[in-house]
């Protein structure tokens, strides 16, 4: 069974996490999938679709929480990870062809990396390489380091564009800044006219 990560923090805790409960998860009926939101040090009361890890709940701690997760997750055998502000179509997720690759999703436009806001698929034998490696720190974002480490084990990124655009939209575009609304307004866009 796959699960998908949903790198979350205290500040998302409320707002940002209840918007993905109340559009693109309801939309995941009929696929059998488990999905948690990821929070960090400091964070209290663990709800049925959270883990809290033990790694700072910051932005600079993200690399950290996930190598977390892919050790907590070792029951699963693919892993989304995903950001709080990426909206998923999860029929979409599910008919990407996922299982036939160890890493998949789309290439950064600038870079050879996986692009970290519109998600990306990790096998087991993925997901499991990432969680012994150390952490280098060598690259400034978890996307970027998890791709690399990958490459480097000779586990290359299957690039599928459709992430970003059909399959997944990440509504900040990195910019920092978020409103949970966008959310809201993304599905009810998708539900009127999918993307």
């Amino acid at each position: 069974m796959p699960i998908i990560l949903t790198i979350s923090c205290a500040k998302d805790r409320l707002a940002g996490q209840q918007a993905v409960r109340e559009t693109w998860r309801h939309l995941s009926q009929g696929w059998c999938f488990d999905h948690k939101f990821l929070l960090g040090r400091g964070n209290t009361d663990e709800q049925s679709d959270e883990w809290i890890v033990d790694a700072p709940d910051d932005y600079a701690g993200v690399l950290e929480k996930l190598r977390c997760a892919y050790r907590r997750a070792d029951e699963y055998d693919f892993t989304f990870v995903s950001c709080i502000d990426t909206y998923i179509v999860p029929v979409r997720l599910q008919q990407t062809g996922f299982r036939r690759h160890n890493f998949s999703g789309a290439k950064c436009a600038t870079e050879a990396h996986a692009s970290g806001g519109n998600g990306y698929w990790l096998s087991r034998r993925a997901r499991q390489h990432l969680a012994d490696s150390p952490i280098l720190r060598l690259w400034p974002y978890a996307d970027q380091e998890d791709s690399q480490v990958l490459f480097m084990a000779d586990i290359p990124l299957h690039d599928d564009q459709r992430y970003g655009v059909s399959v997944t939209k990440h509504l900040s575009r990195t910019t920092g800044v978020y409103d949970p609304q966008w959310m809201y307004d993304l599905h009810r866009k998708f539900m009127e006219q999918p993307l």
